[in-house]
């Protein structure tokens, strides 16, 4: 089985989970078996914090005063200087960037920060993008910059990422130990959810980023498995065994290396800001 098939099925399993939390950890695991590299789950929030999970701790790195110069920096990173030149999200690494569109120094900030502890060349996969705000996977090393192989690949597995992600984000909060009435998988939930919320099958299909065609089959799944046979009875239903509207929430809160925003620290000493991994 081919390593995209592979991931095909791995995000099928984990979408028919009800789970309004995203993998993160799962997900890392995955890409560094498949690409024999250190990853890092990486993001930044509206209000600025931002903050990362290797998937190998490096010991003493980085280390607080590093994340302050990460904060400082952070808009000269190559990698996303060149998602805000081009707007375009699919993934792109480090090696690829033309220097002329780099803010000064950038280049020279990667090297110097991550460098030394071997994670200097890197591939972004962005799953979710809002404005400023980000979730991606980052794949790190050094010597040199990933193959076309490799991107091409990371560009297949974006679209499941960012799939289970508007999932989870949907399920945020409800069921999370996993007891959903009637059977009914992740996906069908979610579904559900959107149906009690009002929205058309396009609509549906917008939120999840599935076809038309997909919503189709889900609803008929669902409904089999409910009893009923149009919308209005199925929303009627999910009301009765209290399954809630869709969420709109922000993702979880994450854990790692990580800086609030900078109205949250009240001068709080930098020794006392890095969140270490557990």
């Amino acid at each position: 089985m081919g390593r995209y098939a592979e991931w095909v099925d791995f995000t099928a399993d984990l979408m028919t989970r009800p789970s309004g939390r995203f993998p993160r950890t799962r997900v890392r695991s995955k890409l560094v078996e498949t690409f024999q590299t250190q990853v890092s789950w990486n993001w930044k929030n509206a209000d600025g914090a931002f903050g990362f999970e290797p998937s190998h701790p490096i010991k003493g790195w980085p280390s607080p005063s590093e994340l302050v110069l990460w904060e400082r920096h952070m808009a000269k990173h190559p990698l996303l200087c060149w998602f805000r030149r081009t707007g375009d999200p699919r993934p792109w690494s480090v090696g690829r960037v033309p220097r002329r569109i780099v803010a000064p120094h950038g280049f020279d900030i990667l090297r110097d920060l991550c460098g030394p502890v071997g994670v200097d060349e890197q591939l972004s996969i962005p799953y979710e993008l809002d404005g400023e705000a980000h979730r991606a996977y980052v794949l790190a090393r050094t010597g040199e910059d990933f193959s076309d192989e490799d991107l091409d690949l990371a560009r297949r597995i974006q679209p499941l990422l960012a799939a289970l992600g508007k999932q989870c984000t949907l399920l945020q909060g409800a069921y999370p130990t996993g007891a959903v009435p009637a059977g009914l998988t992740g996906r069908e939930l979610a579904v559900l959810q959107l149906l009690r919320e009002g929205s058309t099958a396009r609509a549906i299909g917008h939120r999840l980023g599935i076809s038309t065609r997909t919503v189709h089959t889900h609803l008929a799944n669902l409904y089999r498995k409910l009893g009923v046979n149009d919308r209005l009875q199925a929303v009627m239903v999910a009301q009765q065994l209290g399954i809630p509207s869709a969420s709109r929430e922000a993702p979880e809160s994450p854990v790692g290396y990580a800086l609030p925003p900078a109205a949250a620290r009240n001068g709080t000493a930098a020794e006392r800001l890095a969140i270490p991994v557990g």
